[in-house]
């Protein structure tokens, strides 16, 4: 009977798990780079729609900018998500021409925000055009493989 509880225990976490997959893979599937807007974080609060309390703890680099144009903001899918899981798919969808320029700027928002910057005014075109596309494909993937120790 107690083997019985667990297994049903176990199996219900399984499932829930992938449940909750589902609904970053219907997120991220509903991306599209025409809708990427990234905008300035300006003492907390953020000048397009959200807010962000400013944090004060000198081991937290304050964001400067966000992808606005998101429905929840990745920090907060970083919190519902495990980090590696999110970080891999984010990085898969730089080879689809639809997400692909949206995708590095949510990885920036979630990894190197102050790097974000750089996007505020570029168009997919011209990231594509100046070979941003190639390097910043390149960083992803080597920061995924970098970060699997981490994670193991």
């Amino acid at each position: 009977m107690k083997s019985l509880a667990i297994s049903i225990f176990i199996l219900s976490g399984v499932i829930g798990k992938g449940q909750s997959l589902n609904g970053l893979d219907s997120l991220l599937a509903s991306l599209n780079n025409k809708d990427l807007y990234v905008g300035w974080i300006i003492s907390g609060v953020d000048i397009t729609v959200k807010k962000e309390k400013p944090v004060r703890d000198s081991t937290f680099r304050q964001r400067l900018f966000i992808v606005s144009s998101l429905d929840e903001d990745i920090q907060q899918l970083a919190k519902k998500y495990p980090k590696k899981i999110l970080i891999e798919k984010l990085t898969a969808l730089l080879k689809d021409a639809t997400r692909d320029f949206y995708a590095n700027a949510l990885l920036y928002d979630l990894l190197e925000n102050r790097k974000l910057g750089k996007l505020l005014f570029m168009k997919r075109e011209e990231w594509i055009s100046t070979g941003k596309k190639i390097c910043d494909t390149q960083y992803w993937q080597e920061y995924g493989q970098k970060q699997i120790h981490v994670y193991l």
